[in-house]
């Protein structure tokens, strides 16, 4: 198989994912570059991305996603955090022009404070901020925005049900989806 353009090769991410066995062990974070993290980088063919994404994640999902363009949805265990859920969209060419990374699981019972802090902690996990956070008020919840190296890192928090949506992004601009 061929090496990644950045991070560690697939090789590597096979044997740190402990594919050897039946079940998968951590994704190694350093992993992560300004675009995108293992499999799922920035400018290669979704099937490319698709191909190695299934061979760390054999429930890998490819198919269009929930804004028409096509995509792969991996998740990612991982030994500094919770697991992650790793999607790339494609262009028309088919080429990935977005990288999303997720927690696995929502966050509820969250302050606005707290819903920031999350955000700081969980893109300093992935890459370094480059800028400090912006806030946006909009109806029904507040936007958090933190520049990092190469992406960017949102955060919603809904204060009607204090729940704190995360992910850091690649590419292309993009929002959370609203709920």
């Amino acid at each position: 198989m061929r090496a990644l353009r950045r991070g560690l090769p697939l090789a590597a991410l096979l044997m740190a994912a402990g594919l050897a066995g039946p079940a998968a062990a951590p994704l190694d974070l350093r992993s992560v570059a300004a675009d995108g993290i293992g499999p799922l980088r920035l400018g290669l063919t979704l099937a490319e991305a698709a191909a190695e994404a299934r061979a760390l994640d054999p429930a890998t999902l490819v198919g269009p996603g929930c804004d028409g363009r096509e995509m792969v949805s991996l998740a990612l265990p991982t030994a500094s955090s919770a697991p992650l859920q790793a999607m790339a969209m494609a262009d028309a060419a088919g080429r990935i022009e977005e990288v999303r990374l997720q927690p696995a699981a929502a966050s509820r019972g969250e302050t606005e404070q707290s819903c920031r802090a999350r955000l700081r902690h969980f893109a300093a996990a992935l890459l370094p901020p480059e800028a400090a956070t912006e806030t946006h008020r909009h109806p029904g919840f507040r936007e958090f925005r933190l520049p990092l190296r190469g992406a960017i890192a949102l955060g919603r928090w809904f204060p009607a049900g204090g729940s704190c949506d995360l992910a850091v992004t690649f590419g292309r601009p993009a929002a959370l989806p609203e709920g």
